[in-house]
């Protein structure tokens, strides 16, 4: 096999594994939050990456979501301060097949990790 052969397989197998990991996050303020009586913490978020009103953790129990039920509740109070104070955050997903204009809604989105009050 040819050098140039090998730099074109390495690059092929490059390009389509990091596709396959593409994390993605989305920035906003809190334009909807919602707590249900079985502890789902619902967010939308508004600005330019907007998303749809959709479930990312639960108070409760851990469930099929990424985050312990811990972390989900001080997720919830930076969401809750953040829409308070009219702040943006960032939400980070790993890949779901989704963009942040693509999020179903009403959703579980149990991708969601991590939260950044920017």
């Amino acid at each position: 096999m040819t050098p140039h052969r090998r730099l074109s397989i390495v690059a092929l197998y490059l390009a389509s594994s990091t596709s396959a990991l593409a994390n993605y996050n989305c920035t906003g303020t809190v334009g909807y939050l919602g707590l249900s009586e079985s502890g789902q913490v619902t967010v939308a978020l508004t600005n330019s990456t907007s998303t749809a009103i959709h479930y990312i953790c639960n108070l409760d129990g851990k469930g099929m979501f990424s985050m312990v039920p811990s972390a989900c509740k001080a997720t919830y109070g930076t969401l809750l301060a953040a829409k308070t104070m009219g702040q943006q955050v960032t939400l980070y997903y790993r890949d779901n097949g989704y963009t942040c204009n693509t999020i179903p809604a009403w959703t579980d989105i149990p991708q969601f990790y991590f939260i950044q009050q920017t």
